[in-house]
């Protein structure tokens, strides 16, 4: 039971975007069904595996039932045109066109089922020069300057599927904005998210301060990254973060560390950003006597923001993270124990509960749920 009890929501997504904005959805109670054609999400390939089970796949698609479905076939179009007359909310990351092409075009469904939800993501956008083009999230990260952000003279890319996974959680705020017009007017609508527009999006509260003002006089090559923090390594090998983003914070470092001539020496933000290797230097060479839980301790007593820089294994006992109840460990069938975070939006005081349901094998509930539409198997 969630907040989404009762919501029946179809995912015809594949990869990452549109399968993991429907998991999300199913971590708050709604009920989804994956449609796969027989080849399979692509994700379902990826290593590491075990018995047979990607792990991405699996995190992407937990609480799901999963079916098979031929969507060029007569009897396949017939199936999931009987999904959808049972759906809340229909998902898909085709590129523009395809819906169409298959007889599904949302605009036509959704006249069909006044009540529908449907949503879609397009990596670039539904028009423009780019729209029809393949794309992945390193093409989002390239696009959006994302990737040159992180370094202006060699733009590098993040290690990690973010414009993807912002998209995912973009998707999910836009069907539940749905939802609740819905319950206002009685009308379903279309949701569109674009990975491109997401990026943007993202990136612009802080790596887009100088280009917000128009109007502003031009202030030459300013260094997007404006961060302060400090990354440390103790004496035991351990790393720790800290940063002082204010005046005030800085003073407390300073005495902390008996020096307060570095109050005068870096009077202000700017100073400490300008100068931020060498104050790293001086303050890793200070440590090398102390352990990172000492030198935390130090910080922390002064009220400095500090913690450990964690490896993943780290992270995985950090007491806090224990303490948030963030990642259970489930036992699911076929797999053994699997490690799940729990949703990190989090609805009303009952403890989280996981999905009832892990990430399905391929076409693992086909039979079961084509039966309860009255359907034989195509």
């Amino acid at each position: 039971m969630g907040p989404l009890d009762g919501i029946n929501v179809l995912d015809l997504g594949g990869v990452l975007s549109v399968p993991y904005a429907a998991t999300m959805l199913a971590e708050l109670g709604a009920s989804v069904i994956k449609v796969e054609s027989r080849d399979g999400d692509q994700l379902r390939g990826n290593h590491p595996m075990h018995r047979g089970m990607s792990a991405m796949y699996y995190n992407a698609n937990r609480g799901k039932r999963g079916i098979v479905l031929d969507l060029k076939s007569d009897k396949g179009i017939r199936a999931v045109h009987a999904l959808i007359a049972k759906a809340d909310v229909v998902m898909e990351n085709w590129r523009p066109g395809v819906a169409e092409r298959l007889g599904l075009g949302l605009d036509e469904l959704r006249s069909r089922h006044p009540a529908l939800i449907t949503a879609s993501v397009r990596g670039f956008g539904s028009t423009g020069p780019y729209a029809g083009q393949r794309v992945y999230d390193p093409i989002i990260q390239g696009v959006s300057s994302m990737a040159a952000t992180q370094d202006e003279d060699t733009p590098q890319l993040v290690t990690n599927v973010l414009p993807d996974k912002l998209t995912s959680m973009s998707l999910a705020q836009g069907i539940l904005a749905a939802l609740v017009q819905r319950g206002r007017t009685g009308r379903g609508d279309h949701v569109e998210v674009t990975m491109l527009d997401t990026a943007i999006s993202f990136l612009w509260p802080d790596m887009m301060q100088t280009d917000t003002f128009v109007d502003a006089p031009p202030t030459g090559k300013v260094e997007r990254n404006t961060r302060v923090a400090q990354i440390l390594r103790a004496g035991d090998g351990k790393w720790l973060i800290c940063t002082a983003t204010t005046n005030a914070q800085w003073r407390l470092l300073c005495g902390a560390i008996e020096r307060p001539d570095w109050i005068e020496k870096f009077p202000g933000l700017v100073d400490r950003r300008e100068a931020r290797t060498t104050i790293n230097d001086q303050l890793t060479a200070m440590f090398q006597d102390s352990t990172r839980d000492q030198v935390l301790k130090l910080f922390s007593d002064a009220d400095i923001p500090c913690g450990p820089l964690n490896t993943v294994e780290e992270m995985l006992t950090d007491p806090q993270v224990q303490a948030n109840d963030v990642i259970r460990e489930v036992e699911r069938p076929g797999l053994g124990i699997v490690r799940e975070p729990a949703p990190h939006v989090r609805v009303g005081t009952e403890p989280w509960q996981p999905t009832r349901l892990g990430a399905p094998r391929l076409g693992e509930h086909t039979e079961e749920v084509l039966a309860e539409l009255g359907l034989n198997v195509p």
